[in-house]
């Protein structure tokens, strides 16, 4: 019998039609990328009124992908929607730094002495005698080096780690780096897409999708988890086994929360406040406008190459409705509507979390739509719809910023 095992794994490819393995495995919601529906060429002769002949037709697998956003899986899914990445390593080493003494059992309770998150996949255990006894995946497990026997879990943000099979009262030496990569991520103007492996767990097999091109990545909060909403476009599917759950690499983040959320605006080229308490939902959507049937040449039924269209990217805030301010930049009228431009905004949408922190920075903004549509006794909530611009002066259409202890290739 089956079990429910739903995951999708994401790894960047270097070849277009190459599929390569993942980086990391996203823990999903809901999964709808799937094979295309009816992908043949239905031949329509001039004998009678029945249908008789079909070939395979042009084969372009679509969907999408959710889940909790945490920000390593954030800054990875934005690379690939958008194109630029720049990486600044910030990170430090501790040399070697004492854990404690393992109880009568070999059990260890501890925590890392030094400031910031410590980076996945750094971490040394070593006796006394600098014999390496262990070592962590990067997905914070601690496992064994040398048949040592020893394994245990890590938290790089809280800093704690627990481990078993350690040589009892015998004291624990480590060596780690600490500390983030700056990653930041701009728009390219390239018409060719950033691709990636993505391999679906469903139940019974791993549904594999090469050369997925990110048409367009979803935010929104209000009240529960961060949720990222992923659209995309692929080159072929293929089957592949279920990986097991001791295989699955989930970044060891916990998944971002509304009140690690913050928004904060202003009119263009003014000084940003926030509004926290005024927002009581926001969302976002980038989207590239990707075209894989462009892809398609002759020789084979599937796109050897995909592009982007024109980079959108819109969203709306539900705020609370406490004066006119907002209508009348709409308006761009004190009075009413006019023939006047809408007042240009600037904005930032702030995360933070115990693993570091992110900026998605959008220097200018055209409000599309302010609705005001009160309900019987409902609270009165208005609906500000907007629109981001380039902007010359910074260069920028959107800039994310992120300080993670991650760093995936």
């Amino acid at each position: 019998m089956a079990e429910i095992r739903r995951y999708v794994g994401v790894g960047k490819e270097a070849v277009f039609g190459t599929p390569v393995a993942e980086q990391f495995h996203l823990d999903v919601t809901a999964i709808s990328l799937d094979s295309p529906d009816d992908p043949n060429l239905n031949y329509e002769g001039g004998i009678g009124r029945m249908q008789s002949i079909v070939v395979p037709g042009p084969y372009i697998p679509a969907g999408g992908v959710e889940c909790a956003g945490d920000l390593s899986t954030l800054y990875y899914l934005m690379w690939i929607l958008l194109g630029n990445k720049v990486t600044t390593d910030n990170t430090s080493s501790t040399g070697t730094e004492t854990l404690g003494n393992p109880d009568a059992n070999g059990d260890l309770n501890a925590s890392f002495a030094e400031t910031g998150p410590v980076v996945p996949g750094s971490i040394i255990i070593e006796q006394p005698s600098g014999t390496q006894v262990a070592h962590d995946d990067g997905f914070g497990r601690i496992v064994e080096d040398a048949s040592s026997g020893v394994s245990g879990r890590v938290d790089y943000g809280a800093k704690t780690i627990s481990m078993s099979g350690l040589t009892p009262v015998t004291a624990v030496i480590t060596d780690y780096d600490y500390g983030t990569f700056e990653h930041i991520i701009t728009p390219t103007d390239d018409v060719e897409n950033l691709f990636a492996t993505l391999r679906c767990g469903k139940d019974v097999f791993e549904h594999g999708f090469t050369s997925c091109g990110f048409n367009s990545l979803g935010l929104a909060v209000e009240r529960e988890f961060l949720n990222v909403s992923l659209d995309v476009m692929a080159q072929k599917d293929f089957k592949d086994t279920l990986k097991t759950k001791a295989q699955l690499k989930f970044i060891p983040e916990r998944p971002m929360a509304f009140h690690q959320v913050s928004f904060k605006w202003a009119d263009y080229a003014a000084t940003q406040n926030f509004i926290n308490c005024q927002v009581k939902g926001l969302a976002l959507d980038i989207a590239n406008n990707s075209d894989y049937e462009g892809g398609l040449g002759i020789g084979s039924r599937f796109p050897c190459e995909g592009y982007q269209g024109n980079l959108e990217i819109t969203g709306q805030l539900q705020l609370k409705f406490a004066s006119t301010d907002v209508l009348e930049d709409f308006w761009g009228d004190s009075a009413g509507a006019s023939d006047n431009p809408s007042v240009n905004k600037e904005a930032t949408i702030v995360l933070d979390s115990p693993y570091g922190d992110a900026e998605l920075a959008m220097p200018k903004m055209n409000l599309t739509a302010v609705n005001l549509q009160p309900s019987g006794r409902d609270r009165l909530i208005q609906t500000v719809s907007f629109r981001a611009l380039y902007d010359q002066i910074s260069d920028s259409i959107i800039t994310g910023t992120f300080n993670v202890p991650t760093n995936f290739s």
